[in-house]
């Protein structure tokens, strides 16, 4: 597997870029791991502990015509570490949203002199792709510097993922490692993407309502 693969999803190109850190897998709830949808869709769900930086999940769905990819690295201590949060989205040849971002969920972490250069080096790079109008469900943790690209064409999504490479980068050297802590800052981001999550009508159609909630709930967003 390398990153320049277009078939690689955006957490292994992640994982790829976090090659220095240590990282482990962790077994998921069969139920959750994998489910098949119409149409040939597939969807699995991954999770993994990074070495001082927090939780790391994936779900990523694939089909014929469909290409989802969703990333989140929780971290150890929101006080002191961002969120990286991710999401591919492409059906057919329409990359319907590219979404990467370094998110502090308090004002301690909102003053660090390492997220503050990381947010200063991808902004010029996210700038000429940053939509004219945020959907609500971003707008609450989204930072000036994020990646935040909807209705573009598949041509375009080489570009696109470099892009999201440089964010990628810029969060792993920032360095900022802790020691697991719970914090309602992180309770409540996950809340708020559970509440607020774009997927959940698709998901809902293709896997049903009541597993989706289950895994929205007690999976991905826990």
């Amino acid at each position: 597997m390398t990153i320049a693969d277009p078939s690689v999803g955006w957490t292994d190109r992640l994982i790829a870029i976090l090659a220095h850190t240590s990282i482990t897998p962790v077994p998921v709830d069969e139920e959750f791991a994998r489910r098949e949808g119409p149409r040939g869709t597939v969807l699995t769900y991954r999770e993994w502990k990074v070495d001082g930086l927090g939780e790391l999940r994936a779900t990523d769905i694939l089909g014929p015509k469909l290409r989802i990819h969703a990333t989140m690295l929780y971290p150890n201590d929101s006080e002191v570490q961002p969120v990286f949060a991710a999401e591919l989205v492409v059906l057919g040849t329409l990359v319907r949203a590219a979404v990467a971002d370094i998110q502090p969920l308090t004002h301690a972490a909102q003053q660090s002199p390492r997220l503050r250069e990381a947010l200063a080096e991808t902004a010029p790079r996210t700038a000429r792709w940053r939509a004219s109008e945020a959907p609500d469900w971003c707008t609450d943790h989204f930072t000036e510097a994020a990646l935040l690209s909807l209705k573009r064409t598949e041509a375009e999504l080489e570009e696109l993922e470099s892009v999201y490479d440089a964010i990628a980068e810029a969060f792993v050297r920032m360095e900022l490692r802790a020691d697991p802590k719970a914090n309602p800052a992180t309770a409540e981001y996950k809340h708020h993407h559970f509440v607020h999550t774009p997927g959940r009508k698709y998901m809902s159609a293709a896997f049903g309502v009541e597993w989706t909630e289950k895994f929205l709930a007690e999976g991905m967003y826990r």
